[in-house]
């Protein structure tokens, strides 16, 4: 398996839509992340067998079907794929910086240069809900999960109050976006 840190140490929501996928994650630490480097500088020698064993609190996370893992910016893992599976990779941003109530720890990210502006998490959020709705309203599509309903219901509530901030690519207009996936989550309710 291949240590890395994701391209610009960005945040990746993983959701599996069926198989299973197993992460091997560790936070950014100093300590970690030395590591990795040397590890990196041997050319990622499989005869190390032993490097993510000192990780700093190291941990194995297995999905199936239907589960998200929110992986947070700049964190060491590896990915490996015991079965076949269609995993969704979205977004590239730190959700985690959504929450204000982080406090201060927010306000050093946000005044950090290298941050993910809160407006592309934005523009990334509107434009998985529309891919979202899209797919899963599709005709003749399954009912929604349980986690799926959580997720389009979790979008549409932070996006309903950021209607001005959606990108060029979602051509609907907002509201026309959040009237489906409540139509969607009527739906789904409905039918449980």
């Amino acid at each position: 398996m291949s240590y890395h840190v994701d391209l610009w140490a960005t945040a990746v929501l993983y959701h599996i839509l069926w198989g299973a996928k197993m992460f091997v994650c560790a936070p950014p630490t100093a300590v970690n992340l030395r590591l990795l480097q040397q590890w990196q500088e041997l050319n990622e020698p499989s005869e190390h067998p032993d490097f993510p064993g000192k990780l700093e609190s190291a941990q194995v996370l297995t999905l199936t079907a239907g589960q998200s893992l929110l992986l947070p910016s700049g964190w060491i893992h590896a990915v490996f794929t015991p079965l076949d599976s269609q995993p969704k990779q979205q977004l590239p941003a730190a959700l985690s910086i959504v929450r204000a109530s982080w406090g201060e720890m927010t306000k050093e990210i946000r005044q950090e240069q290298r941050a993910f502006p809160i407006s592309e998490l934005t523009k990334s959020m509107w434009t998985l809900l529309v891919e979202l709705t899209r797919e899963l309203g599709r005709a003749g599509a399954p009912s929604l999960t349980r986690q799926q309903a959580n997720l389009v219901r979790a979008l549409a509530s932070y996006l309903c109050k950021r209607c001005n901030v959606t990108p060029r690519e979602v051509k609907q207009q907002p509201h026309e976006v959040l009237a489906r996936a409540d139509k969607l989550l009527a739906h789904t309710v409905a039918g449980e």
